[in-house]
């Protein structure tokens, strides 16, 4: 059974979960752990599982900081 995302949460939630997704998707792709590219990154673990499973909208600035870690462009995270 699919979790259903609370309505107030997020106001377009299959997108945050297509993002989560493929943001990790990126991230396997690349070999890093949530904890390796948490360390490249400078944040906390628990904020990349929380942007992975769509518990958490990732801010432009988050992005651009998670595409630098990975050595991307900020681009490459929205091509789902």
């Amino acid at each position: 059974m699919k979790k259903r995302l609370p309505e107030t949460l997020f106001k377009h939630p299959e997108e945050a979960i297509a993002f989560g997704k493929h943001f990790k998707a990126v991230r396997i792709s690349l070999g890093l752990s949530q904890e390796k590219l948490a360390l490249e990154a400078g944040i906390e673990r628990s904020t990349i599982v929380r942007i992975e499973s769509a518990r958490m909208n990732a801010s432009i600035d988050m992005i651009f900081v998670l595409a630098k870690a990975l050595g991307v462009p900020s681009s490459r995270l929205f091509e789902y």
